[in-house]
């Protein structure tokens, strides 16, 4: 399926597994560049080298239940890619 994601920047929240693995999985697949990040950073760094055979995938630990922690993806974000063109929240609970 061509999603129309070659070349765009997207942000995995809560890809470190589930859902959110699969997501970021599949964007790598269709050509995207990738941050994810988590919480947990064993099971983050495990994702990304999981991740990292499908293409260009950097990963980050945060919590995103505080504003640092949301600021710091995006900072990753812009560090590793120059921006973002696609954004997906797949973290647990209410943040906002």
């Amino acid at each position: 399926m061509d999603l129309g994601l070659a070349g765009k920047r997207a942000l995995v929240t809560g890809a470190s597994s589930g859902l959110g693995f699969a997501v970021a999985q599949e964007y790598l697949q269709e050509g995207a560049e990738v941050v994810i990040c988590g919480r947990r950073e064993d099971v983050l760094n495990a994702a990304v080298a999981d991740l990292s055979q499908y293409g260009t995938c950097n990963g980050t630990v945060a919590d995103l239940n505080t504003p640092d922690g949301i600021d710091h993806i995006l900072t990753m974000a812009d560090a590793h890619m120059g921006g973002v063109d696609v954004l997906c929240m797949s973290t647990g609970g209410s943040w906002l």
